[in-house]
């Protein structure tokens, strides 16, 4: 049984359930993904991106856990609501001087 409103279900079973809504019954064009796996385990979390990354559709990522962030095609780096840096995220990776290749090296360091 399940409560009403979802009571008994984590943060991370909630952001589950909730991309599976948006996937169902037909994937949509345009998938907008705000923090979508921010509160599931780091399987769930690689989980999730692979079905992210594998849709036949366009998929705009707001995400601050990065570890995923070099298998999009383009990232936007914003600061204080504005955009900083953009390009290919393979690209902003690869340049040790970009804000983005800093963000990934602190947040590694930090984990």
């Amino acid at each position: 049984m399940i409560r009403e409103g979802g009571g008994d279900f984590s943060a991370g079973e909630r952001q589950l359930l909730a991309l599976a809504r948006a996937l169902l019954p037909e994937p949509p064009r345009l998938l907008i993904a705000d923090e979508c796996s921010s509160n599931v385990d780091e399987v769930s979390d690689r989980n999730v991106h692979d079905v992210l990354l594998g849709l036949d559709a366009t998929v705009l990522a707001i995400c601050h856990r990065l570890r995923h962030v070099g298998r999009f095609d383009a990232c936007v780096v914003m600061d204080r609501g504005l955009v900083v840096e953009r390009g290919a995220a393979s690209a902003l990776l690869a340049d040790p001087s970009s804000r983005l290749s800093g963000l990934v090296a602190r947040q590694a360091s930090s984990s």
